[in-house]
């Protein structure tokens, strides 16, 4: 089964990592950095493909041919010199980093240069941690090891400074939402909406998509934002603490467009484009000063969502506000 998805490879990144290594100017340890779903380490088994593709007749434009049995065999998680570690749970524990770093000690099989690939390094315990280090301060001949994290700052210092950093950075979201709208078939109101909540990656708009985000965005408008009978709608909501965060993201996001309306910012701008006459409607019963206090009630029980507090009371004050005009 291929297991790296094309269309989150940052194709410049991996254009760069050739040009060092063609040359000389490779290092021995880098680290990936950007936000979740960027496309980090569908990047990082792109440049191991890159940099043992076996094709020397692919066209001038491509990094790796895709079909050599140094690039299916990367592709399908099968080739003995490209290792990915991942966290076991919640962290990445001394006992696996020992294991994967047992094998940098032995000569490359079959590729050019062994990949060695450890997602989230800012999950590594501190002993995994000091365990690494030694490999990054006396690393082996001909490999590289490729570390991505979404949050740099958590990692142990030592480890970051040891490695070359490689930023991802998000693209706009009018950018994002053009890549969107030629990549599915559905409104261009959808597009801006996976747009906006996706901040700028690809791959966390994807994920939303087929999880099924513009159904509930439908449904959180339908039966939360525009009834005052919802009740049992909170209680399905409620049950499972990601889609309890998405509810909450809609519904200040829904806030936001008010607010816009209220002080009379660009049209243009607004995520639910085509809810604009509910918007304008609902905008019209309150004042400004009570549009920002459901802004600040919704902050609030995001935080306390966030911190593992019930919601339940606060929730019932949301929907007073809501409804008391």
């Amino acid at each position: 089964m291929n297991v790296i998805d094309q269309d989150l490879i940052n194709q410049a990144v991996v254009a760069r990592f050739l040009k060092w290594h063609d040359r000389r100017h490779l290092a021995q340890s880098y680290l990936l950095t950007g936000p979740r779903d960027i496309g980090k380490l569908a990047t990082a088994m792109a440049v191991a493909k890159a940099l043992n593709c076996e094709n020397t007749s692919k066209g001038s434009d491509d990094f790796y041919c895709s079909s050599c049995p140094s690039c299916v065999k990367i592709e399908t998680m099968n080739h003995p010199d490209i290792h990915v570690l991942e966290a076991d749970g919640d962290t990445i524990k001394i006992e696996q980093i020992r294991q994967f770093l047992n094998q940098i000690r032995f000569c490359a099989f079959q590729a050019k240069i062994k990949i060695f690939i450890i997602k989230d390094i800012d999950k590594v315990t501190p002993e995994a941690g000091n365990a690494l280090l030694k490999t990054l301060e006396e690393p082996s001949a001909n490999s590289l090891i490729l570390l991505t994290s979404a949050f740099p700052d958590r990692m142990l210092s030592t480890i970051r400074s040891r490695c070359h950093q490689v930023a991802f950075y998000p693209v706009s979201e009018e950018k994002l939402a053009e890549q969107l709208q030629k990549y599915y078939d559905i409104p261009n109101a959808s597009t801006r909406f996976l747009a906006y909540f996706a901040e700028g990656c690809f791959g966390k708009a994807k994920r939303f998509y087929s999880g099924n985000i513009l159904d509930f965005k439908n449904e959180v408008i339908q039966r939360f934002i525009l009834t005052s009978d919802h009740e049992g709608f909170i209680k399905t909501v409620t049950a499972d603490k990601d889609r309890t965060g998405l509810f909450l993201d809609i519904v200040l996001s829904w806030v936001r467009d008010m607010l816009f309306l209220k002080v009379d910012l660009d049209r243009r701008k607004l995520i639910f484009i085509e809810h604009q006459k509910d918007l304008e409607q609902m905008s019209r019963r309150y004042t400004l000063n009570d549009i920002q206090n459901i802004w600040e009630q919704v902050v609030n029980i995001r935080k306390l969502h966030a911190e593992n507090l019930n919601i339940k009371i606060p929730l019932a004050i949301l929907k007073e506000s809501l409804w008391d005009n």
